[in-house]
């Protein structure tokens, strides 16, 4: 998602560069710092935990210089797409299902079958959550999209600030 925040620096910038920008700069980079940071605490509030890897894995950083500056937030783990989108019915492999099976205690839950008597495996449990997700797939969770949402209006409003700073420091 992209905020534009339209102020009158625009025909300074254009005017008078070499001493816009470094006042844009400095009130625009602090501006995305704290709402990347801000973003991303959002996000991890609202990331699922099993292992804690993926919640772990969610940071946030200012890219660029200049006028070109942007905010990140995000993860380089592959599987945090399905978790934020949720995914079509699929057959998972079973391994890392059962270490969520073993962390989440379903083990406990190890039941005997009623016909004949034996208990079920953890594998066994793994396999039936596998089997479980190729039918109906994964629900979404969309913690990145929430958290967006739930920070806009904090986050434009810092740009705004960061503008009104820099229309202030020039003087305009």
């Amino acid at each position: 998602m992209n905020f534009n925040v339209g102020t009158k620096i625009q025909g300074a910038l254009l005017t008078h560069p070499e001493k816009t920008i470094p006042v844009f700069e400095k009130f625009f980079k602090a501006a995305l710092t704290e709402s990347t940071l801000m973003l991303q605490a959002e996000t991890v509030r609202r990331t699922p935990v099993s292992s804690g890897f993926l919640r772990r894995s969610v940071g946030s950083e200012v890219r660029g210089i200049g006028l070109n500056m942007m905010g990140v937030v995000g993860t380089p783990l592959q599987y945090a797409l399905p978790v934020e989108q949720g995914a079509a019915p699929h057959f998972p492999p079973v391994g890392p299902i059962a270490l969520w099976v073993s962390k989440h205690n379903f083990s406990g839950l190890m039941w005997a079958n009623q016909i004949t008597g034996v208990e079920s495996t953890l594998q066994q449990l793994a396999y039936l959550v596998a089997r479980k997700i190729s039918i109906i797939g994964l629900k979404p969770t969309w913690m990145f999209r929430d958290a967006l949402e739930a920070a806009a209006s904090r986050i434009k409003k810092n740009l705004q600030t960061a503008a009104q700073n820099v229309v202030g420091e020039l003087g305009l």
